[in-house]
């Protein structure tokens, strides 16, 4: 089986070579498939493409493609394909196993680049929400009036019921043990505390940081990916004024009333099980409240949840400026965004909770 080439192998030229290959796979008479080259004066890359096709198909249909009467001044582009096929019947080298100290050293110096980064945008941005703190109107409100809405009001009905069940749990778990001891009355401050304190601020930040951090990661991401972030670096736009501050702004606002409407929800619950459970009435239970209750435990519960904030909206839009391309980016840096969220949030807490011990507050 022979094929004799055109003088020329391009646009004009590819259908006929097209075609006689289908007349040949359609009903081959050998194993070899022979393509002249005795008259080709001229290759384009649209011709090899033509040929690179060709011969896969050959392949696939077990026939043996050769080329003869090939000119010097075109054998260049002929080693493409003779490249593939040795790429397709020699395999490589395996891929040489790191050891555990190289990837350590890589994982090691990974880290402390990205780090160094972080706290290169933290300064950056910190100064801009300094200059807008100073000057309130430079922060676009009609920006962060809808972040704002995005980030707390619609979180209302998620939060909230995490933390009905949150407070019922608590009041659940805790009332058998109370009845041993006859210290039903006790549930009160167990829920008021452990939810004002610590698990109203703790549970939401993690909300709303798989909610509304992933999200800010998102918007920035796809904004790169589409070069709309180049487009505002051109015309001199300030991208921590456009992009992060009305973020920054709407989270300040809306976690710690988030927070108290964690709060609020958690008490309802726990009261719940309380008058269910151990007998307690819902009037009792307010006025223990009242009574036994301090507000400190609110105020520190609230206090926290501005650098919870300011932890999850940074760490959001940073993630979301160093997508690089394509959806998978965005989609590896939203979910750092949300892991790295969460970790420092805990860590945070956690250093918060030493602090209010050694201060006994």
């Amino acid at each position: 089986m022979q094929i004799e080439l055109p003088k020329k192998i391009d646009l004009d030229t590819i259908p006929d070579i097209i075609k006689e290959v289908d007349q040949i796979l359609a009903n081959p008479s050998g194993d070899v498939l022979t393509l002249d080259f005795f008259q080709v004066a001229h290759l384009d890359t649209s011709g090899l493409g033509t040929l690179v096709r060709s011969m896969e198909r050959c392949q696939a249909a077990q026939i043996k493609v050769e080329f003869v009467n090939v000119d010097p001044k075109l054998s260049h582009l002929l080693e493409f394909v003779n490249i593939k096929d040795a790429v397709d019947a020699i395999p490589g080298p395996p891929p040489k196993k790191r050891g555990f100290f190289e990837k350590l050293g890589r994982n090691t110096t990974w880290y402390l680049k990205d780090s160094l980064g972080f706290f290169e945008f933290l300064g950056k941005a910190t100064t801009e929400l300094l200059k807008e703190l100073v000057r309130p109107y430079k922060i676009r409100w009609a920006d962060t009036f809808y972040y704002i809405e995005a980030t707390g009001v619609n979180a209302l009905p998620i939060v909230g019921l995490i933390s009905l069940l949150l407070g019922m749990i608590i009041a659940f778990q805790s009332a058998d043990q109370l009845k041993q001891f006859g210290a039903n009355i006790f549930v009160v401050e167990l829920v008021a505390i452990s939810m004002l304190r610590e698990l109203s601020p703790l549970i939401t930040s993690i909300l709303i940081a798989g909610r509304s951090g992933s999200a800010f990661t998102a918007e920035i991401g796809t904004m790169k990916v589409s070069e709309e972030v180049d487009a505002m670096r051109v015309i001199g736009l300030d991208l921590t004024e456009y992009l992060v501050a009305p973020k920054f702004w709407a989270l300040l606002i809306s976690l710690p009333l988030l927070v108290v409407w964690a709060d609020v929800l958690g008490l309802v619950g726990g009261a719940l099980i309380a008058n269910w459970k151990l007998d307690i009435p819902y009037y009792t239970f307010i006025l223990r409240l009242h009574e036994k209750v301090a507000v400190r435990h609110l105020l520190l519960g609230l206090g926290k949840c501005y650098f919870f904030a300011a932890i999850i909206s940074i760490v959001g839009c940073y993630r979301g400026m160093l997508v690089a391309s394509g959806a998978g980016s965005v989609g590896r840096q939203t979910t750092s965004s949300v892991v790295t969220s969460i970790f420092l949030v805990i860590i945070a807490d956690a250093i918060f909770s030493i602090i209010f011990t050694l201060l006994d507050v």
